[in-house]
């Protein structure tokens, strides 16, 4: 028999004394399924996710020069510092959170050497920076001419000017907590601490860095220093969050958790949607593995010290975390679960 090519249906034809195969069609349809759409963020649609986590909290993304940087940098921490006095902070919370904040500032002046000794711009240590205020930048400032010194402000003076440096009026296409131009200062501190919190987060990530490496090459002098600093600023971090909720329960239900949820922001508003302490998690759970590597004695005792010490401020970070939720929603009930139990 022989084969027709020019038929068209794909199954064999007879025809009369000829057997035919038909080649498919070129514009027949994939029999496969239809092809289903799925998030950038690898997320279930209906939150915000990052992007609304950090503009709620004014944080921005880029590649900060370093006097960008030191600028958002000093500024949390000089609204902190003007704060402090009116928390209810212990003395211990208040040294963990000074003695974090001053690693953070010799990181900074670090970076300022290192950049005056290469002559030439450098970028900071983390691409996590919070909104500056209007103040000049050190650069900036360092050509402007001189000025007289301003009177310090004190009270409520003070307070409004930090809300006007931390969380000023946003006008940004789609971000509809724009409308909250002056928050009550329990939303003032609320988002700071989560600023602090952050930039805590960035030295950390990059101290994470070091220290892995350093414990694949065995390099112990160079681990052990990580370590240690590693452990001030996580005791300082959690110490920053209890400042961020330091206020009474009604009012993280009045005047907070409110701006956490629609209109404000999308369903679903959640801390998960913190990029910087999701790598640091992940950072923590591969320097355990580096370490666990080693064969048994291979690695210092002076090591195994700071490395259980550090693994202690995880400890207490977590039951920190798990006080505050307990103080401010004792039903446990989050505004991701709530979200995801809804839907």
């Amino acid at each position: 028999m022989e084969l027709d090519t020019e038929t068209t249906t794909g199954e064999p034809t007879v025809t009369g004394p000829r057997t035919t195969v038909a080649p498919p069609r070129a514009d027949r349809r994939d029999p496969g399924p239809a092809p289903v759409s799925l998030p950038d963020d690898l997320r279930f649609p209906g939150s915000g996710g990052a992007a609304e986590y950090e503009r709620y909290f004014r944080i921005r993304r880029s590649a900060p020069e370093l006097a960008e940087w030191t600028n958002g940098l000093l500024t949390a921490q000089e609204s902190v510092l003007a704060d402090l006095p009116t928390t209810r902070l212990g003395d211990g919370e208040r040294l963990d959170l000074l003695a974090g904040m001053l690693v953070l500032s010799q990181a900074a002046l670090a970076a300022w050497n290192g950049a005056a000794d290469a002559a030439g711009p450098e970028t900071a240590a983390g691409s996590a920076t919070v909104t500056p205020s209007a103040t000049p930048s050190p650069l900036a400032a360092a050509s402007a001419p001189p000025s007289p010194p301003p009177v310090p402000a004190t009270g409520p003076q003070r307070r409004d000017q930090i809300a006007a440096e931390i969380d000023p009026p946003v006008e940004e296409p789609g971000d509809r907590a724009a409308d909250c131009t002056t928050p009550a200062p329990a939303l003032l501190r609320w988002r700071l601490g989560h600023q602090l919190f952050h930039l805590h987060l960035t030295l950390m990530n990059r101290l994470l860095d070091a220290a892995v490496s350093a414990a694949h090459d065995a390099d112990w002098p160079r681990l052990l220093p990580a370590l240690e600093r590693l452990t001030v600023l996580y005791d300082s971090a959690t110490a920053a969050m209890t400042y961020s909720s330091d206020f009474d329960r009604a009012v993280y239900r009045e005047q907070v958790r409110p701006t956490m949820e629609p209109p404000f922001v999308s369903p679903g508003f959640s801390g998960v949607f913190n990029r910087e302490h999701r790598e640091m998690t992940a950072l923590l759970r591969r320097l355990r593995r580096a370490t666990r590597a080693v064969e048994p004695g291979g690695v210092p005792g002076e090591v195994r010290i700071a490395e259980s010490r550090l693994r202690a401020a995880q400890a207490r970070n977590r039951a920190n975390h798990e006080r505050i939720c307990d103080s401010c929603v004792p039903d446990g009930g989050s505004l991701l679960r709530r979200h995801l139990e809804q839907g």
